[in-house]
């Protein structure tokens, strides 16, 4: 009897056991099974979205691929550097290349921000468009080099030599870009070297002082100020910092109801519109203006990084006009001679230096 029930009771345990088993297994399959249809309701969200947003984000790119293509390959950008007034054509020109940058920045903005809602962290169709439009907004907004070389020219000014190692001089270089541009700013001029004798002494020491507090320059250096010419710290940027791009993108995008996908563009018209008309927001598009208008593309100046930072943004617009006709190559978002001209743009500035 005793047995009987020992075995009874080991039975019912084990079918105990047997049952919590299979109830948990049951669970942790219904749960990967909706984790697995909820990612791949994702990732079809995604398709879905892509492929509302690559028509105009393709046009835009090639749109301004175009003009790039005439800025920097053909220079025929002479209307960047007409003063105002200019004839209509002239004016027309400019307005547009504003407006073709500014409707690009705005369709990935747009783009970003309703992909945001879905959580993919890694599809290859992604990450070949996401990282092309993250060369763009880099190219817009990262000035390294221009720091490393104001740098470079304070420490020749000082008699010494750039260190060989990267993490030696970085955080200088960016605070004596710092000075630099404090010093321009305070004193309402355009460059260094415009700055009266004692207030260029000044710039200076305030760069001396700073590498010194950074182990670049063991003491203050006295350089001769008659005979020391500052042209070589001549320099002119206007980068479109990330937050700015963002910026400048809020204001141009328009929120839509009842539609598929939940942004467009403003038109040409609107555009211009805003921009012949100040107000407190135009001054996203004077950001704008700066970084174009006034460059010569014929005949680079040395000192002015905007054509280097041109050259980089047309690189970064060729890398999504190619990312986008290998990723919808059946679709033909971009048409073949959009495609030529990116690869023999890609080609062209590959094989030419900075600065021309």
């Amino acid at each position: 009897m005793d047995r009987l029930i020992e075995l009874l009771v080991s039975r019912g345990v084990i079918l105990a056991i047997s049952g919590l088993v299979s109830g948990i297994a049951v669970t942790l399959f219904g749960v990967w099974l909706k984790q697995h249809f909820d990612l791949k309701s994702k990732k079809q969200d995604y398709i879905r979205l892509l492929y509302l947003y690559v028509e105009p984000l393709a046009s835009s790119s090639v749109g301004l691929l175009w003009r790039f293509d005439e800025l920097l390959i053909h220079k025929r950008g002479e209307y960047l550097m007409q003063p105002i007034p200019r004839t209509e054509f002239e004016d027309y020109k400019v307005k547009s290349t504003f407006y073709r940058l500014v409707k690009l920045i705005s369709w990935i903005h747009a783009f970003k921000m309703e992909r945001s809602n879905l959580a993919i962290r890694q599809m290859k169709m992604l990450t070949g468009i996401e990282e092309s439009f993250l060369k763009l907004e880099s190219a817009l907004a990262d000035g390294h080099k221009a720091e490393r070389e104001y740098l470079e020219r304070i420490l020749n000014i000082a008699g010494k030599h750039l260190p060989s190692n990267r993490a030696e001089w970085e955080a200088a270089a960016y605070s004596i870009t710092i000075i630099l541009k404090k010093h321009i700013e305070a004193n309402k001029v355009d460059f260094i070297d415009e700055l009266e004798e004692d207030k260029q002494k000044e710039c200076l020491e305030d760069c001396f002082n700073d590498l010194i507090s950074k182990g670049l320059l063991d003491e203050l250096p006295k350089p001769d100020m008659k005979s020391l010419t500052l042209e070589s710290l001549r320099f002119r940027e206007a980068y479109i910092f990330r937050d700015w791009q963002e910026a400048i993108a809020s204001l141009f995008l328009i929120k839509l109801q009842n539609e598929n996908k939940m942004y467009d563009v403003k038109s040409y018209i609107e555009f211009e519109s805003f921009y012949d008309n100040p107000n407190e927001e135009n001054k996203w598009v004077e950001r704008i203006k700066r970084l174009l208008l006034g460059v010569n593309v014929l005949n680079p100046d040395s000192w002015d990084y905007r054509y280097d930072q041109i050259r980089e943004i047309t690189k970064a617009t060729t890398a999504i006009v190619i990312t986008l006709q290998k990723t919808f190559k059946n679709e033909k978002v971009i048409d073949d001679k959009a495609f030529e001209l990116a690869q023999s743009i890609e080609k062209n500035l590959a094989q030419t230096k900075l600065g021309g």
